[in-house]
C-alpha cells in the first residue's frame, strides 16, 4: 500500500512538471554559439573576417528567439564584434555564469511552477536566453520572454 501511494505521488509530480514543460520551453542554444564566435574572433586580425565569424557562427545559426531579440534590441554581427573587442575581459569573466544557465533548466522550471502558484493568471510562453550587445537585460513580446543574459550576469 505504501509503495502504491509513493508511485501515485511520484507520477502526479512528474505529470505536473511535464505539463509546465510542455507549456513553457526554455531555449539556451544560442549561449554556446556566442562563445564559439567569441573564441574564434581572437584568432583573426582582419575586422571584416571577424564580423563574418559572428555572422556565420552566431547570427546565421540564431534561434527564432535570438532573431526576434536582435530585431527588438538592435543586435547584429558588427555590434557583437565591436562589443567583444572592447569588453573581452568582462565577457570572458561572465562566461561561467552565462553558461551555467545550460545546467539550470530544472531549477528554472521549478521557479516558474512556484511563480504560477502565486500568480494563477500567469501566461505560458517560451523563454529565450540570448546574448545581445550589452544593451538590454531582456524584454517581453507577446508571450515570449527574451533575456539578455550578458546583462543579467552582471
Amino acid at each position: 500500500m505504501k509503495n502504491t501511494v509513493k508511485i501515485i505521488l511520484l507520477f502526479s509530480i512528474l505529470l505536473r512538471f511535464q505539463s509546465i514543460k510542455t507549456q513553457i520551453n526554455i531555449h539556451t542554444e544560442d549561449l554556446p554559439r556566442f562563445y564559439q564566435a567569441f573564441d574564434s574572433v581572437f584568432a583573426i586580425r582582419d575586422s571584416t573576417h571577424q564580423v563574418n565569424i559572428f555572422k556565420s557562427l552566431y547570427e546565421d545559426k540564431a534561434s527564432i528567439g535570438l532573431k526576434k531579440f536582435m530585431e527588438l534590441r538592435g543586435g547584429n554581427s558588427v555590434k557583437w564584434r565591436n562589443w567583444v573587442l572592447k569588453d573581452s575581459a568582462k565577457i570572458a569573466e561572465k562566461r561561467l555564469s552565462i553558461l551555467s544557465v545550460l545546467r539550470q533548466e530544472k531549477k528554472i522550471y521549478n521557479r516558474i511552477e512556484a511563480f504560477k502558484k502565486i500568480y494563477p493568471s500567469f501566461r505560458d510562453g517560451d523563454i529565450y536566453f540570448c546574448i545581445g550587445v550589452n544593451n538590454s537585460g531582456g524584454t517581453v513580446f507577446d508571450n515570449i520572454v527574451y533575456i539578455g543574459t550578458e546583462v543579467v550576469a552582471s
